[in-house]
């Protein structure tokens, strides 16, 4: 056996280990056309999760993101309720690209937006939406990262499937 073939049959056993995933996934995704997360508590008072300390902010966010092209758009806006925050007059985000991750029973695990920062010199940011709903309860767990922000929360909300 010449050592050019052993690459492709790792290869080839990498894709056979992983078949049932790809197209449990593939099949979700078929007759899904996007996903859509919408949440409004601008007078909330959830605790937000930052390297210098936490705060108490409200929040609202709507996107979508569109299948299978990862086309997204939307905004983010965290509003603090004290000053004790590093971005004390908030945190405003544009959305502009996306995607979705199944988990191996078809579900949707994680919504990842990047995008923009509002601000005079704007800063790429992403956005990862983790569903925790394994309860019933509706959580979803807000991670907000870019290169001067780091921000945690978790609120109430639901991941809403569009049909194709």
């Amino acid at each position: 056996m010449k050592l050019v073939t052993f690459p492709k049959i790792i290869m080839c056993l990498a894709l056979l280990s992983c078949w049932e995933f790809c197209r449990t996934s593939a099949h979700a995704q078929s007759f899904l056309g996007g996903v859509y997360v919408a949440t409004s508590d601008v007078n909330g008072a959830y605790t937000v999760h930052t390297l210098e300390g936490d705060y108490k902010a409200g929040f609202q966010i709507e996107a979508r993101v569109l299948l299978p092209y990862g086309v997204a758009n939307g905004y983010l806006n965290l509003i603090p309720k004290d000053r004790a925050s590093g971005h004390p007059g908030g945190v405003n985000v544009l959305m502009s690209d996306g995607s979705v991750r199944f988990a191996r029973d078809g579900k949707i695990e994680q919504v990842l937006l990047w995008g923009r920062t509002t601000e005079a010199d704007p800063l790429p940011v992403l956005l990862v939406i983790a569903n925790q709903d394994d309860g019933g309860d509706g959580r979803l767990v807000y991670t907000l990262i870019g290169s001067h922000l780091h921000a945690t929360w978790e609120a109430k909300g639901r991941i809403e499937l569009l049909p194709r």
